[in-house]
């Protein structure tokens, strides 16, 4: 099985898992009672790892546990308002809950938004005076991470939910911007695989009868989503997989000996699988460095044909530059 995608909470796709050490790590913090901010590169697995979280907590049993994917809650409120309803069911359909939710009925919406937010979070307190309960957000917008753990955060104490926030590494100043530092009493940070966990990793993956050199596969970074990428990529290939490992290590040589240490780093991101855009602000914010300072190490890149660029539209519909890993060039 060498789809990208997350791993659920389910006994099918735990097989599938490689253990990491921060797993047991957070387990410990949250079975204390303490709120956790997991930090990681994209790609890094932070959602596989939540859902990990989730199933280990579950065995536990006696323990309510609510997965939320922050990409598609826009407030806190919303937030909010989905974590009731996993406790208690929803009291109209989910979808109409989100849309009455979402809609400004008074003349005052943000004061009225607030409001809602605070009825819910007492809501919430009663709820968790039943029984234990963890949230757990999968990669909320800050401003709105912000909104909850920071506004609202001496009335989420008073809950008695437990909450484990995953965020990109990148947006670590973001998430912890007073006052909401002192919601997260714990900070992990998933640490890029290891090469006897990407081993692994490819061992529970690769069907026995399949190709045993893709075992001899690696990515610099350590991301599992670039490992099953480059993996993909082996596995398609008409050349054995040391030919396909060979031309890399040959591309990274070259950037190294011609280029600088930022262009052989966005190399090494791209290389395993990322899209590369200047105007992308996770893409600079990645490196620390500004839009013409990216712009000038791709545009290097492309000119050793070590990337290739193509014109594809941007969030808001204008075109922008992205850059791939190259044809073997």
């Amino acid at each position: 099985m060498l789809s990208g995608r997350p791993l659920l909470a389910t006994a099918a796709d735990r097989r599938y898992l490689v253990e990491r050490p921060e797993t047991d790590l957070v387990l410990g913090h949250v079975r204390a009672g303490m709120n956790t901010l997991v930090l990681a590169e994209r790609g890094m697995g932070k959602t596989t790892f939540l859902h990990h979280l989730e199933g280990q907590l579950e065995d536990e049993g006696r323990i309510s546990t609510v997965y939320l994917d922050g990409h598609r809650l826009s407030d806190s409120a919303m937030i909010l308002l989905a974590v009731r309803d996993r406790l208690e069911g929803p009291r109209t359909a989910i979808g109409e809950s989100l849309r009455m939710a979402a809609l400004p009925f008074t003349p005052n919406p943000i004061e009225a938004r607030n409001e809602q937010a605070l009825q819910l979070v007492r809501a919430l307190a009663a709820e968790a005076e039943k029984r234990q309960v963890f949230a757990l957000l999968d990669d909320p917008d800050p401003e709105v991470a912000h909104r909850l753990f920071g506004r609202l955060r001496d009335e989420l104490w008073q809950t008695g939910l437990v909450w484990v926030v995953a965020g990109d590494r990148a947006r670590r100043q973001q998430y912890l911007a007073p006052p909401a530092d002192a919601f997260f009493e714990r900070i992990v940070e998933l640490a890029p695989l290891t090469d006897a966990q990407q081993r692994e990793l490819i061992r529970r993956r690769v069907d026995r009868r399949d190709n045993r050199e893709l075992l001899d596969v690696r990515v610099q970074s350590g991301s599992p989503r670039a490992l099953l990428a480059s993996v993909r990529d082996a596995a398609d290939s008409t050349d054995d997989v040391q030919a396909v490992l060979a031309r890399r290590a040959g591309r990274e040589t070259r950037a190294a000996s011609k280029l600088g240490r930022l262009e052989s780093m966005m190399l090494a991101e791209i290389e395993d699988g990322a899209a590369a855009s200047a105007s992308d602000p996770d893409w600079t914010g990645r490196f620390g460095i500004s839009r013409q300072r990216a712009q000038q190490a791709l545009a290097a890149l492309e000119r050793e044909q070590l990337v290739r660029a193509e014109r594809l539209p941007g969030p808001n519909g204008r075109p922008r530059k992205v850059y791939r890993r190259a044809e073997d060039v």
